[in-house]
């Protein structure tokens, strides 16, 4: 994915508002063994939760899949 598909999964916005977001976006980085092995995110808040991996290609699946599997997010 590109730096735009990880900047909607994170704030559901395509470009960073003119005005900037509310609040400041953050990155949390969340130990092995918590029982979350994707991504997540709250595009409330434009924070981005990322578990860590042992290897880069599992992280990076892992972003792959959340952001595929975000898509639909708010389609009703």
């Amino acid at each position: 994915g590109s730096i735009t598909h990880i900047l909607i999964f994170a704030s559901g916005a395509s470009k960073v508002p003119l005005a900037g977001f509310q609040g400041t976006p953050t990155i949390t980085f969340l130990e092995p063994g918590l029982g979350q092995s994707l991504p997540t995110a709250n595009t409330c808040s434009v924070s981005l939760n990322l578990p860590m991996c042992s290897t880069f290609n599992d992280f990076s699946e892992g972003m792959a899949l959340a952001i595929a599997c975000a898509k639909t997010f708010g389609i009703a």
